[in-house]
């Protein structure tokens, strides 16, 4: 069984467009989608469709992804550290 499972990049497609309502549902459908075990990291790089695509990002859409998906920015794998 993994300790980690990522996801890179676009979890979601139209970041820029969605409605507060129509970003609750696609979170609750990204939620269902990748559930796991609690002791299983889900680690989640954002792409440029979860925050605005490239030049347009914003500071609406990255708080807002960071909110659901990334707990935090910078994170190390020490392998001492693993059981």
């Amino acid at each position: 069984m993994p300790e980690f499972i990522f996801i890179l990049e676009d979890a979601f497609d139209e970041g820029k467009w969605s409605t507060p309502e129509a970003w609750a549902d696609d979170v609750e459908q990204f939620q269902k989608m990748f559930r796991h075990p609690s002791h299983v990291q889900l680690k989640v790089v954002a792409g440029n469709h979860d925050t605005g695509f490239h030049y347009e990002m914003n500071t609406h859409e990255i708080e807002r992804i960071e909110k659901v998906l990334i707990s935090e920015r910078l994170f190390s794998l020490n392998a001492s550290e693993r059981h």
